[in-house]
């Protein structure tokens, strides 16, 4: 989740010590963890744990996430069935 995102949370959660990411090529991120955050997506309501950096996207969705969900998204136009009205477990 971006940094810009994080503080626009009704109630923050607290932060992790700084930690370092290591990105695309030799690019370094400096980040934080933020523990149970409260989410709220299509048909999920959980709590899950997100990386705090400066990022241009608001959220972006791991793999972590996208398998724990057995979420798939259509490679033709990148939409995903978490927006659909329907049960996911």
């Amino acid at each position: 989740m971006s940094k810009t995102f994080y503080q626009k949370l009704r109630s923050p959660p607290v932060l992790s010590d700084h930690v370092i990411l290591s990105g695309i090529g030799k690019s370094i991120l400096v980040s934080q963890f933020c523990y149970t955050v409260p989410i709220d997506i299509g048909q999920i309501e959980d709590k899950w744990n997100f990386v705090v950096a400066g990022i241009s996207d608001s959220v972006l969705l791991g793999l972590d996430f996208l398998e724990h969900y057995k979420i798939t998204i259509n490679s033709q136009d990148f939409s995903t069935p978490i927006w659909e009205d329907k049960n996911i477990n």
